[in-house]
């Protein structure tokens, strides 16, 4: 959950689908508009996944990326993740009480 890779992020936002692993949080973080493959069973997930990506139409790979795209945008902004930590912050209890 701690280890996202931010350079997910910057291709997030370059409207483009994006196929990943689940690791991390990843689907947390890029919701149902990804494609994801089993780490467990890398070769022949990926080789499954690669190959069912390559059949869809532009059309539906370009609303998946601008899906995860908006996303990113709306539910990870610095307001939102500062907002986040602060909250955080605010719950943690005080020294001494």
């Amino acid at each position: 959950e701690n280890n996202f890779p931010s350079k997910l992020f910057q291709y997030a936002l370059t409207g483009r689908a994006i196929l990943s692993t689940r690791l991390s949080g990843m689907d947390t973080v890029l919701g149902a508009e990804a494609f994801y493959f089993d780490a467990t069973d890398f070769n022949r997930s990926l080789r499954r996944q690669l190959e069912q990506i390559a059949a869809l139409p532009l059309a539906e790979l370009t609303r998946r990326g601008q899906a995860i795209r908006q996303r990113v945008v709306t539910e990870y902004s610095w307001e939102r993740q500062m907002r986040r930590t602060a909250d955080f912050i605010q719950s943690l209890p005080t020294r001494g009480a």
